[in-house]
Formats: C-alpha cells, sequence, structure tokens
C-alpha cells in the first residue's frame, strides 16, 4: 500500500493532480474527519430548531440511537454510501437488527 492509503505511487500522483484542479477551480472541500456520530447531536439540533414537533424529534432520537449510530455512527461522513444506507435499511427490513421496528411496505400503503 503507498503511502496515504493509494495502492500505488501513480494512483497517490493521479490523487495529488486531481486535487491540485479542483483547488485550481475553487471547488476542493478537505475530506470530512467528523463521523456521522459526531454529527448527529448537530443534525438533530437543527430539527428542533426548524420547528419539528416533539414526538418527531423523539423518534428521529431513538431511530439515530437503536439503529443508524449502532451500524454507521463509526464511519467519516464522507464515507457513508447509497450502498451502506441501503444494506442498513435491508436489515431492519429483514428483521436481522434486533428491535428493528416494522417499516411499512410502500406499496401496501397505497392500495
Amino acid at each position: 500500500m503507498w503511502v496515504g492509503g493509494y495502492p500505488t505511487e501513480q494512483d497517490a500522483r493521479a490523487a495529488r493532480r486531481a486535487a491540485t484542479v479542483e483547488v485550481d477551480k475553487g471547488t476542493y472541500a478537505r475530506p470530512a474527519t467528523d463521523t456521522l456520530a459526531d454529527l448527529a447531536p448537530r443534525w438533530l439540533a437543527s430539527r428542533v430548531a426548524d420547528g419539528k414537533k416533539g414526538s418527531t424529534i423523539y423518534a428521529y432520537d431513538s431511530d439515530l440511537k437503536l439503529y443508524i449510530l449502532p451500524a454507521l455512527g463509526a464511519r467519516t461522513v464522507g464515507k457513508v454510501t447509497a450502498a451502506h444506507v441501503e444494506a442498513l435499511y435491508a436489515s431492519l427490513l429483514n428483521g436481522r437488527i434486533a428491535g428493528a421496528r416494522a417499516v411499512p411496505d410502500a406499496d401496501a400503503a397505497e392500495g
């Protein structure tokens, strides 16, 4: 493994060139070091500030603590992918996470 987590020196150099172009364009964003668990309290506070009902905040907080943060909380925000979220959702639907709430079938709700 090359320094910085790149498989080869060529990959590392290509990443440096791409970052340099982004810096020149003003579009470079420093990689996030905050984990999902770090940001969750701020996100929840922003929902309170948006005027969400207490029951909604309670539900969000419960879902974060019971399901989302145990599964994804240690990941840095930039490393959480759609595949991670889809796997968590599938686990919830299939009851593979202890205590998972039943998630209504979207098709059944329409019918």
